[in-house]
């Protein structure tokens, strides 16, 4: 720990510095904007928050950014003088937080005894809206992220689901009703009650009961409510800390485009999508199963832009009138009707192979699953996607370089092309992240974009040295069923490859780098590919 935060400790310690190591005296550590900063806080009145306050807020601007750029000059500095001085900049950093900490509980008491009182009172001209649990609640949990203040919490348990309301005042026993209104099955309903604040870097909510097995659950609702990742602690009455998580770093991670569509479109559905709930629409259990998949890909699979997708068919779905015998018509029957009609049609494109038999199979298995539980709508939708795939491949002829009886159209020509096509792709992929690569290793601050960069470069070239490899046996081979083989094994290699580009969270991620480096492995890999596996067919057919 320094003896003192001061400029004078810090203009010492560089000349010290320059000495130990033997530096040349006229070095510059770029460092005039922390002296002046260091000066500023001598000058700052200790006595009165405000000030004070401003001054370390500043300070702890400014210590990580000279980090930062004396990591750029670690070369020129050396080793060890650069160890020194990172070393004593951190020792500043610990003692500017804490100073900064112990000021803000000082000011939060006061504010504390400042909003006590207001209570119930306030509470009841605040409007009884879910927005008390989305939208309204995140500039809540970012002042309590400040240090500055402690509030209350309640939080509502029923089976598997969980909703928590943080509140700038006291909660009213009245208001868990509308916590028990966002739940689709509220049997069993308990409520927990509590303190929250934020200390150790992790938000941190002391229970009046035992405070097992909450961290996780609290942690996942303000993720569905907020869309905010926490590092969350629990504190029980029984002496249990739990904890769950990584809370992000919305300085390093900014949210992407697709983040905040996805947000600001759920928090535009979620009011109706509840009231559908607690109305009991007849197609409560399709809307359900929606928002669910939505959450899945936006929580579990960091897919925000297929989230989206999932919720356009959700907002359509809900202003769309439900199709019910009512209307003197079976959805059933319906349904059914359509798809026998679409039948011979389906038969005859899956019998010639593609890409798109491939495509109109999974539709339509797709299709008769929601028909099974009864959402015709979304069956009905998956048809349309399904007559547009017929239609495309043409009136009945087999598609360009496909076999026919007795003749193979196999062109080599247009099968070097699209290897072509992909092996540019590939390298030009290999390029971009190179370039990442080295830009990572020129900001210290980013161990997690290294992480997922130097794996996708490592997953990525398996895939490709695998269908290089198979691609090479497979054109050194005659026509016959050695080929055929070697043809399969390569078409199941590019599918594989497919999948992986676009369901995998580890694409999105390197794609959306934060340094602004155009990746774009799924949108170059997966057209090639998949031309390359319409050509492959045709030797496979």
């Amino acid at each position: 720990m320094v003896d003192k935060l001061a400029e004078s400790t810090w203009v010492g310690f560089t000349k010290e510095l320059v000495k130990k190591w033997k530096l040349d005296p006229k070095l510059k550590l770029d460092d005039a904007v922390l002296v002046k900063t260091l000066a500023a806080y001598d000058k700052a009145d200790k006595s009165k928050p405000e000030p004070h306050l401003k001054a370390l807020d500043e300070l702890i601007k400014q210590i990580p950014e000279l980090v930062k750029t004396l990591t750029k000059r670690k070369k020129e500095l050396g080793d060890k003088p650069f160890g020194d001085a990172k070393d004593k900049l951190y020792e500043f950093l610990q003692e500017a937080e804490s100073q900064h900490k112990a000021t803000t509980a000082k000011a939060a008491q006061a504010k504390a005894a400042e909003a006590k009182g207001k209570g119930e009172d306030d509470e009841k001209e605040e409007e009884e809206t879910p927005a008390l649990l989305t939208s309204k609640m995140i500039p809540l949990l970012r002042e309590l992220k400040k240090g500055e203040a402690v509030m209350p919490f309640l939080m509502a348990l029923a089976g598997k689901e969980t909703v928590v309301l943080v509140s700038r005042r006291a909660i009213s026993p009245a208001r868990g009703k509308l916590l028990k209104e966002q739940m689709a099955q509220p049997t069993g309903l308990k409520f927990i009650r509590g303190e929250c604040q934020y200390e150790n870097s992790a938000l941190t909510f002391v229970v009046q009961s035992p405070g097992a097995a909450l961290a996780k659950r609290l942690r996942q609702a303000l993720l569905d409510q907020t869309s905010m990742r926490w590092k969350v602690r629990v504190r029980g009455e029984d002496g249990v800390v739990e904890e769950d998580g990584d809370e992000e770093d919305e300085t390093r991670k900014p949210a992407t485009a697709h983040q905040l569509a996805y947000t600001q479109r759920l928090l535009k559905l979620r009011d109706r999508y509840q009231n559908a709930l607690r109305e009991q629409h007849p197609k409560a259990v399709q809307f359900k199963e929606l928002m669910d998949q939505a959450n899945a890909k936006a929580n579990e699979q960091q897919d925000h832009a297929g989230a989206i997708k999932v919720l356009e068919v959700l907002d359509k779905a809900l202003d769309e009138p439900a199709r019910t015998q009512a209307d003197g018509v079976n959805p059933g029957g319906a349904f059914k009707a359509r798809l026998t009609a679409m039948l011979p049609r389906m038969k005859e494109i899956i019998a010639v192979g593609g890409a798109s038999a491939t495509d109109i199979k999974l539709k339509a298995s797709e299709a008769g699953v929601f028909a099974t539980k009864k959402n015709f709508d979304q069956a009905h939708r998956l048809l349309d996607e399904v007559a547009k795939l017929l239609g495309s491949s043409g009136t009945g002829a087999a598609p360009t370089g496909t076999q026919t009886a007795g003749q193979s159209v196999f062109s080599k020509v247009a099968f070097e092309k699209v290897h072509l096509d992909w092996d540019s792709g590939k390298k030009t992929i290999e390029g971009r992240l190179a370039q990442l690569n080295q830009a990572i290793l020129a900001d210290a601050d980013v161990p997690e974009a290294a992480t997922a960069a130097a794996k996708l470069s490592k997953v990525l070239g398996r895939f490709n040295e695998g269908l290089g490899d198979a691609l090479d046996a497979m054109r050194n081979m005659e026509p016959g069923a050695q080929r055929k083989a070697a043809a399969e094994k390569a078409a199941a290699i590019a599918g594989r490859y497919l999948n992986y580009l676009a369901s995998d969270v580890l694409v999105s991620h390197v794609d959306e780098n934060p340094f602004d480096i155009e990746i774009a492995a799924r949108e170059l890999l997966s057209q090639p590919l998949n031309e390359l596996q319409q050509k492959l067919a045709t030797l496979t057919a």
